[in-house]
């Protein structure tokens, strides 16, 4: 007990007494003799017959307000300091640290060498990844909580936000239902972005992740990817939140139709996305072929630019790129004009203009001797290929429809095909992409889809071509997929009986188009797609 009194004494007065700071009043504390002469009418000093009282200053006691108290906490040692926190959770460590500024610079300046006898080990092995320190290695935190705060913030290379990046970071991860936004430096929910500003008066443009023509659809926001990922990973129900990602898109206008459905899924650690997108035409004329092949160039020309937008491949690569020869070899045969060059590639399809093509009714898929007619027989009523028309080699070449790659520069697969549809459609093109995100956001894969600069490619070899597919849909290859649409994705299509309609002559080119409804306030869709088994499936 007198060790403890000597380590933490209680407070004195100047007089040597000892008294009790608990309530917070003081007062004046008159001590030693008084002296009084005569009555009190006259108080002018010296006067004869004055009372006075005589103060000597060695006697009175002022007594002020009490002075803030320095933590307790702060005068232990550092050893002791360690021991203690050595059993908090790495949040708990975050909560602490934010006190006060001191307190801060003891956890970040802690020993980084570990104990004698003891190697540094990991405390959250996903704590660089997750931070956006990929590049840094992750054995790098010592056993102790204190210590590794102090490790975790040393890695931080920018030294603006460092320490309020780090301590935001590390406090995420052990957050299910908030993530640290490194766009606006705050740490929130992840629908903040589909909120509408009347409810959200805070809401930030920079929260958004990626602009709308990013090959990352925006629902599939890295706040909202993220969360799913750590309720996964403890654990912890994430199935409504898939729902809340998977979402299909119909646009209908000029005639023309684009519907695009995304779907994510969890195959082994690796977050896995499916966009699909079903491009037709109400019209079947050579005009609109050219049109569609206007669609997938990178900067569509004014005539093409009223259509609904089609979006790139990813950024390393587009559609026309890299089916350019086969529509060329479509648009080439239903050409009006000559034009120099190769007549059988893209330098003709290139130098073709809407003057080039008829208005007037020619459907190609009723045509043979082309590629769409060709791939459309194989296929039965269904939809489904059939057995007696597969070939058992592989197609690796990209100039017929049902072929697919990757992109050698992220993890991009991506695949073309034609797919039949109900009246008044008939048919139309599905493009497909495939992302592979990784095990966590900020990780090599999910830094090759970022609008980086400089970029972060990842070097895919030939064998990983494909690999998001296979995963994806479960099966052999690229070439084994066959692209179906689901039921409910065909009703969307008809957008309450505009297909019957336009099937007779009627409403055929009214712009529509239809979504999930999202509710404003919490920014959540109040109609998600039901998941199926394979989308649970890990």
């Amino acid at each position: 007990m007198d060790s403890w009194n000597h380590l933490f004494p209680q407070p004195m007065d100047v007089t040597g007494a000892a008294h009790d700071t608990s309530t917070g009043d003081e007062d004046v504390e008159i001590a030693g003799p008084t002296v009084s002469c005569g009555n009190v009418s006259d108080t002018r000093p010296g006067a004869p017959g004055t009372s006075l009282t005589s103060l000597a200053p060695s006697s009175m006691t002022v007594r002020s307000k009490p002075q803030p108290t320095r933590s307790k906490l702060l005068d232990l040692p550092q050893e002791l300091l360690d021991s203690i926190t050595n059993y908090l959770s790495p949040a708990n460590i975050v909560v602490l640290a934010l006190v006060n500024k001191e307190l801060l610079g003891r956890f970040i300046q802690s020993a980084a060498a570990p104990p004698p006898g003891e190697s540094p080990q990991t405390s959250d092995p996903d704590a660089s990844s997750s931070s956006g320190l990929s590049g840094q290695p992750t054995n790098v935190l010592t056993p102790l909580a204190s210590k590794a705060l102090g490790d975790y913030v040393k890695k931080v290379d920018t030294p603006k936000h460092r320490v309020r990046s780090a301590l935001l970071s590390l406090l995420d991860n052990d957050l299910l239902d908030l993530v640290y936004c490194y766009k606006c430096k705050r740490l929130h929910g992840p629908f903040i972005p589909f909120k509408d500003r009347v409810f959200a008066p805070k809401k930030a443009v920079r929260c958004v992740d990626h602009p709308p023509d990013h090959h990352i659809p925006s629902r599939a926001n890295r706040k909202l990817l993220r969360i799913i990922t750590k309720r996964r990973k403890q654990g912890v129900e994430y199935s409504h939140l898939m729902a809340q990602v998977n979402n299909t898109a119909t646009v209908y206008k000029n005639g023309i139709l684009v519907q695009t459905s995304l779907r994510m899924r969890y195959r082994g650690d690796n977050l896995l996305l499916r966009r699909q997108r079903v491009v037709s035409s109400v019209d079947k004329t050579p005009l609109s072929l050219w049109r569609f092949f206007q669609q997938l160039s990178d900067l569509p020309i004014s005539s093409a630019t009223s259509d609904p937008k089609v979006l790139t491949i990813c950024p390393h690569q587009t559609w026309r790129s890299r089916y350019g020869k086969l529509f060329g070899q479509l648009l080439t045969h239903v050409c009006k004009k000559a034009h120099r060059g190769d007549v059988s590639g893209v330098p003709a399809a290139g130098a073709c203009s809407a003057d080039c093509f008829s208005h007037e009714p020619y459907d190609v898929s009723t045509n043979t001797g082309n590629a769409v007619f060709d791939r459309l027989s194989q296929l039965d009523d269904t939809g489904r290929p059939r057995p007696d028309l597969l070939t058992s080699a592989p197609n690796t070449s990209l100039d017929t429809f049902g072929t697919g790659g990757g992109c050698a520069a992220c993890t991009t697969d991506f695949h073309l095909d034609v797919v039949k549809l109900p009246e008044p459609f008939k048919w139309g093109f599905v493009l497909t992409t495939w992302l592979d995100l990784g095990p966590v956001d900020f990780c090599p894969k999910w830094d090759s889809h970022r609008d980086l600069r400089p970029p972060r490619p990842y070097v895919r070899v030939n064998d990983e071509l494909g690999a998001a597919c296979r995963q994806f849909e479960n099966v052999a290859g690229l070439d084994d997929y066959v692209p179906v649409i689901n039921e409910l994705n065909l009703d969307r299509m008809k957008n309450y009986g505009w297909a019957e309609r336009a099937a007779q002559g009627r409403d055929r080119y009214i712009a529509w188009n239809s979504g999930h409804c999202a509710n404003p306030i919490t920014g959540w869709f109040a109609d998600p797609d039901p998941l199926d088994e394979d989308d649970l499936k890990t």
